[in-house]
């Protein structure tokens, strides 16, 4: 959930614009007190100070820089000049000029503590939060009474990340004027970063109970609600903030980012850039937008975004906290915790970015610092359901099944709208045998997002379990809808099928036991021979004839493939045709696994695997210039999918058991374009170009890129365990070895 609960930078330029017009009103009356007669002043440097002052009231900066400027050519001690000039670079963020004004100010007048807060106020606006706070202090000194000062000490420590500063003189601030908004609102943001979004709640309704029409109130206790999951209730707040003061740039981001947590996409647009336009160094906007690129698959866009929300606010931990969320969907691990790492040393006390980080450190394998990350996390919020979910992930990891299904429930019971911790305990209950009680954890999964393909095909194979055919297999068809190449589920639906069509040929299901972090296999007994004309449908000889290629029966899968054939027309039965060749090839019959890869060119050139079929048949039949013919030219073809292809040709260059068709620098290159041509969104593509390092013997790369195909899998992914397994080779300094076509 993208929350940016902590205020943004139009916030907190109010805050400084407040302290500076502070200042501005104290030096005026300084001046109007100390105004001498014209006829006395008509040329002094104290009279072209004031009337830069004038100047600068009016909108006249020129105007009002020249007489600062003569002014101080005519006395170099013209205190009122060297300040009136200060507060005019500084309102324009020109602070190192500004703070050279001031610092010369307290020079000459070291007891004017407006000089030191409008220093202050410049040190602040340059991220100088610690020179903000010396200044602030020493101006405190000297005013000890005046509740400005430990308001505007506070601001600064809350940018620090002082927090607990910063709650000091708020309190010290209320004890002066116990109806100051300012330090109210001010007040509600510290316990907001905190973490204790029921104390800012309060603070806010103490500040509405003072002006029930100020509208930050509002929109900082709106903030509070969205936190709290209050949805219905942070918008009827944030509208009343608008209501208020239309220009109100921080209620307008909030609000943006309850629509975008209501999946309101839309209207979260709308309202995040109507908050740049008022505000353009509008954090929560940007990480708003960030989000909402994000869910629409636009990486790069929300990555921008993201740096952008940085940018505004770099104290703020929120947008680094969004940005290694990302980088976590991205499977840059490393990335995210660097990210979470900033994240926690802006704000120790954030148990989101300490949840975070230990979710992975959890992926990375550093069990120790993931379960002290979620500890941590847990006594800072102990409703935290990434935290929970961490411990349970470890928990089954170490074997302890009862002490993962509390913390499981745990994450369930903090937040409800978590898919993850549904489909971990989902995953735990498949381990258990529960598998009514998994269908209905991935029901819930799916009512949350709709859009994860491996939740159906899971869902499906509890169902098959269950013989609930008739629901497994449109669980099969969208999760092949969602994601084409999810072979599991292709194969489960043809053998599903077959069951529910009752042919003779009937498997039988059986589960395997589980390793957790995969998914349940469906295992098959080895076909029965289905006749030749039978009057099967072609769908269900082909799925026998899969299942006898599986079973290492190639003569009976071409059968089953010349029975499909003869119901195929020709555009249908180029898959059939490869099939086959492929199982020609498994019985080392060259010249008609050649025969039958020449066909399926023909009738459909988009068939990768055909020319590298050709190359193997080749190779093995001692004609090696013509498989290195083959596949040389295969990167060059015009193919409908042209990563596919290259990813192929790049996995059969990188893992291929023939030392004269590896070829590891080509195999790169390929996999490289391939995983450029997806937007690196692909994690089987990153997987490939792993094994292509490893194959070169940059083990280390090798490993970096399947840790990082790892972590984009689903936890309930298949092909995790196998991944783990190269990995654990790469470690060990030992390259990837697949025949070709063998697990096809």
């Amino acid at each position: 959930m993208v929350l940016l609960r902590a205020v943004e930078n139009t916030v907190l330029s109010v805050r400084l614009s407040s302290i500076l017009r502070l200042v501005i009103c104290i030096a005026l009356f300084a001046i109007c007190t100390q105004v001498a007669s014209a006829a006395d002043q008509k040329i002094s440097a104290d009279v072209l100070a004031t009337r830069g002052d004038e100047r600068a009231a009016r909108g006249d900066i020129e105007g009002a820089m020249d007489d600062y400027r003569d002014a101080i050519k005519k006395d170099r001690h013209c205190v009122k000049a060297y300040f009136g000039r200060g507060l005019l670079r500084g309102r324009f963020g020109q602070f190192d000029a500004a703070i050279e004004d001031y610092t010369t100010v307290i020079k000459l007048k070291p007891q004017m503590s407006e000089a030191l807060y409008a220093r202050g106020a410049s040190h602040q606006g340059k991220g100088d939060y610690a020179k903000a706070i010396a200044d602030f202090t020493k101006a405190i000194d000297l005013t000890k009474n005046d509740p400005s000062g430990y308001d505007a000490r506070a601001n600064a420590r809350f940018l620090k990340g002082d927090l607990e500063g910063a709650l000091a003189d708020c309190r010290q601030a209320l004890a002066l004027d116990q109806r100051n908004l300012d330090v109210l609102s001010l007040s509600a943001m510290v316990f907001e970063r905190m973490g204790n979004f029921a104390e800012a709640f309060n603070v806010c309704d103490s500040a509405i109970a003072i002006d029930p029409n100020y509208s930050l109130a509002y929109a900082v206790r709106g903030a509070q609600r969205l936190a709290m999951y209050d949805f219905d209730g942070a918008i009827i707040d944030e509208n009343r903030a608008i209501e208020l003061s239309p220009t109100n740039s921080y209620a307008y981001g909030v609000r943006g980012s309850i629509y975008f947590n209501q999946n309101d996409l839309e209207r979260a647009f709308e309202d995040a850039n109507k908050a740049i336009e008022l505000d353009p160094l509008n954090a929560i906007a940007y990480s708003t937008l960030g989000a909402i690129a994000a869910k629409r698959g636009e990486f790069g866009g929300a990555l921008g975004n993201y740096d952008l929300a940085i940018k505004a606010a770099p104290w703020n931990e929120k947008p680094y906290i969004s940005r290694g969320s990302l980088r976590v969907s991205r499977g840059d691990l490393a990335g995210a915790q660097a990210d979470f790492d900033k994240a926690i040393k802006l704000n120790s006390r954030d148990a989101s970015a300490i949840a975070l980080r230990g979710d992975v450190k959890q992926q990375r394998g550093d069990t120790e610092r993931a379960k002290a990350d979620s500890l941590q996390a847990l006594k800072l919020d102990p409703n935290n359901a990434i935290a929970n979910n961490t411990l349970g992930m470890l928990a089954v990891k170490s074997g302890k099944l009862d002490e993962a299904m509390a913390d499981f429930n745990k994450a369930i019971d903090a937040n409800p709208k978590s898919k993850a911790p549904y489909i971990n305990r989902a995953g735990l209950r498949l381990k258990k045998g529960d598998l009514n009680g998994a269908v209905l954890d991935y029901d819930r999964a799916i009512e949350i997002d709709s859009t994860d393909a491996n939740v159906y095909y899971n869902r499906g194979w509890a169902k098959s379990v269950l013989k609930d055919f008739e629901g497994a297999i449109p669980d099969y068809e969208k999760a092949l809808e969602i994601k084409p190449d999810l072979q599991q589920a292709r194969d489960n639906l043809d053998k599903t099928r077959m069951l529910l069509a009752g042919e003779q040929s009937k498997p039988s299901f059986a589960t395997r036991n589980l390793e957790f972090g995969t998914k349940l296999q469906l295992a098959f007994a080895k076909p029965t021979p289905t006749p030749r004309h039978s009057g099967a449908p072609a769908d269900l000889l082909l799925s026998t004839a899969n299942l006898a290629y599986k079973a290492g029966e190639y003569d009976q899968a071409i059968e089953f493939i010349n029975s499909a054939l003869e119901k195929l027309t020709a555009r249908e039965s180029a898959t059939a045709i490869l099939r086959r060749g492929h199982a020609y090839l498994m019985k080392a019959d060259w010249d008609k696994a050649l025969r039958d890869y020449d066909e399926v060119v023909s009738l459909d050139p988009n068939q990768a695997n055909a020319y590298i079929g050709r190359a193997v048949a080749y190779s093995r039949k001692g004609e090696s210039a013509k498989a290195f013919s083959e596949l040389d030219a295969l990167p060059s073809r015009q193919f409908k999918k042209p990563e596919s292809a290259l990813n192929s040709l790049a996995w059969f260059r990188a893992t291929c058991p023939d030392a004269t068709l590896r070829d590891s620098e080509k195999a790169i290159e390929a996999a490289t374009r391939a995983c450029d041509l997806s937007q690196w969104k692909r994690w089987s593509y990153i997987d490939t170009l792993a094994a292509a390092y490893a194959e070169k013997s940059d083990f280390d790369r090798a490993v970096k890129y399947a840790e990082q195909a790892l972590a984009m899998m689903q936890a309930s992914d298949p092909s995790r365990d196998r991944t783990q397994k190269r990995i654990a080779l790469y470690k060990d300094h030992k390259p990837y070895r697949e025949e070709p076509f063998k697990l096809y």
